[in-house]
């Protein structure tokens, strides 16, 4: 990923893929700069820019119908796409999430969708705070409606090597 600065070019790098639930040769790419979007397994790439000045390090993305669906990209602020990235909406929740880097504290930190409703994200911050963002249904643009969760218990100090401790959303067979 490329954005001129100045009179030089920055280099961004990837910070997270997400892959598109039902179509395994389509992915998503967080690139610091921009987003980027693959519908043949990475062979070819096209970029979208949500803001030209911001900084995205987080992508989750819904199924992508004809016509797009669902993308959310975070990094300086909170940014969603309800026609597969195409076009870009701010969400003016004062949340971000940077890059991810390893270790536990301020570096902790991701996005995830919800399994089965794209409308859906969640957010795990820096600070270690939790949110949950529930966005209307397509093709509504209205900003998502954010609530604070309870931080889930941390066995400290049973955590990885690094440091990091991890939490991985799943349906259980009662559908919850």
């Amino acid at each position: 990923f490329l954005r001129g600065s100045g009179s030089g070019t920055q280099v961004g790098m990837v910070g997270r893929l997400a892959t598109v639930p039902g179509s395994p040769q389509h992915f998503f790419a967080a690139g610091e700069f921009a987003v980027a979007q693959s519908t043949d397994g990475g062979v070819t790439w096209s970029e979208s820019t949500p803001n030209p000045f911001g900084s995205i390090g987080h992508v989750v993305a819904g199924p992508q119908p004809a016509g797009g669906g669902r993308v959310y990209a975070v990094g300086s602020r909170v940014w969603y796409s309800v026609d597969g990235g195409a076009t870009w909406n701010l969400d003016p929740v004062a949340l971000s999430l940077w890059l991810a880097t390893d270790g536990a504290g301020a570096s902790s930190r991701t996005l995830a969708i919800h399994p089965q409703n794209p409308n859906v994200i969640y957010l795990a911050a820096g600070d270690l705070t939790f949110w949950r963002g529930e966005y209307p249904p397509a093709p509504s643009i209205a900003p998502g409606v954010w609530t604070q969760m309870p931080a889930p218990p941390f066995n400290y100090p049973t955590v990885t090597d690094s440091g990091g401790a991890f939490i991985i959303p799943h349906l259980t067979t009662e559908g919850q």
